[in-house]
This record gives C-alpha cells, structure tokens and sequence, in this order.
C-alpha cells in the first residue's frame, strides 16, 4: 500500500526519538518507541486539547479520532507531528464500503493482531464503546460497535440513585447476575449483555473468519477476556505495538 504524506511531512534521520500517541475518546496515552510499555503515561483527553503540550521528540505519531485533538497538536507540534489516516494511512488493506469512516484506532490495532497471528483475527477494542474490527486474508473486512458498560449506564443513570459507575458495573455482574433493586438491575444487566453479545459475536466471526485468533484491548480488556468463554487473548498494548510497527516500518 502507497504511504500518503502531507507536504508538510517530515522525514527524520536515522536515530531519531519518536513518540507514539494513541487518544480515544476518554483517556491520551503515549510513550517513546525506544521505551518499554511500562513506561506508558496517561492524562485526560480534554486536559491535553486544553493544554496540547507533550514531551519533546523529533517525530511524534499520533492514532486518534478526536478531531479537536488532532487540530490542537497539529498547531502545537507543526511539521514533527505524523496524523495516521492524514499524513500516514496505516498499512493494512481497507475493505469496507467507506474506507475513509474507519477509526485509525481500529485499524491499527487490527493492523497489529494479524501481524502477530498470521491469519484472520477479531480484535475487541473495550473502551467507551465496544468497536470489533475482523481481517480476513490480510485484508480489514470491518466488524461492529455498540455502546461500551459506561455508555449503557449513563443513558440509565436517572433510573435510580444506587447505579454504579465505570468499571464497578463489571465487577458487580461477574457474580449473580440477577438484581435486587433497580440499580443493581442495570449494572448487571449491562454486564450479562456484554458478555452475551461478545460470545455471540465470537461464534459469528468463527462462522466467516478462517480459524480466527481473537485478541482484545482497552481499558475493561481484562474483564473481557475473563468473563468470556471465547479464547480472546488479553494484548492491552496492541494499539502500541501496532504503532511501534509503523514506526519502525515507515519512519
């Protein structure tokens, strides 16, 4: 796949610090390609548009879908500053009717679990929706996006005062599924769903996907991967390694 560039790009030399950024709706998160992961940091979406200052590096690549955050970067950071799906597509071949409304975020993550499986995946992003994205034959087929557990609960906080919030409302659910009052109803309810619907969509993806490895990532991955009988592999960092890939591949 052709690399699409901006004529504003810049294309560092050998030995350069490149800083990978990966902001969802929620929470921004980046750290250096010549770091491990543990040395991840993490502020507030809203916190870095209203202050877009980020550590100094040469080249900084960004996967996000907050188009106000892309802007405030872009005027902070200038030339240094690597939009994939603008200055960069992610290499992976885009099959869907509307290529162009793919998140970059779905994408590379995508991107990252067929390079590890080899074959055909289905990767669970689990962050303030639920967005699957399937590669068959190498190509990204696209998948399916639904409200994540906070969603869900927030359209039902006016329901009763004792509904839970964030990830409480999965950890309540593991259990007995069954609630006593109304806001016990909704936290597990939100909870047996997800996990019904993840496992419905597991049989469904195996029935179209050539022997499909199943990976999930995000901020509620690990309960995910836990409460489902599905085989799904908890990669917290796939969107980072995805990234790092890049990095490595086209800078």
């Amino acid at each position: 796949m052709d690399i699409v560039r901006s004529q504003n790009y810049y294309n560092p030399s050998p030995m350069k610090r490149i800083l990978l950024v990966d902001a969802g709706n929620s929470n921004a998160k980046w750290f250096f390609a010549d770091e491990p992961y543990s040395a991840l940091r993490t502020v507030a979406t809203i916190d870095l548009i209203k202050n877009p200052v980020l550590p100094d590096a040469d080249v900084i690549l960004l996967c996000s879908v907050v188009e106000s955050l892309r802007r405030a970067l872009k005027d902070e950071c200038g030339q240094h500053l690597v939009v994939l799906g603008q200055d960069m597509e992610v290499p992976i071949a885009n099959a869907t009717h509307r290529p162009a409304q793919v998140g970059e975020d779905r994408l590379v993550a995508s991107y990252a679990a067929h390079r590890e499986a080899g074959g055909d995946v289905a990767v669970f992003g689990c962050g303030t929706a639920l967005a699957t994205g399937l590669v068959k034959d190498g190509e990204f087929t696209g998948g399916n996006i639904v409200p994540g557990p906070r969603l869900q609960v927030q359209s039902l906080l006016e329901c009763a005062s004792d509904v839970l919030q964030g990830d409480d409302v999965l950890r309540r659910a593991s259990a007995d599924p069954v609630g006593r009052t109304t806001g016990e109803a909704v936290n597990k309810g939100v909870g047996v769903f997800l996990k019904a619907g993840v496992e419905h969509l597991c049989a469904a993806y195996g029935n179209v996907l050539d022997k499909p490895r199943f990976f999930a990532w995000g901020g509620w991955s690990k309960w995910l991967c836990e409460s489902t009988d599905c085989g799904i592999e908890h990669k917290p960092d796939l969107v980072f390694c995805g990234l790092r890939h890049i990095s490595q591949e086209k800078l």
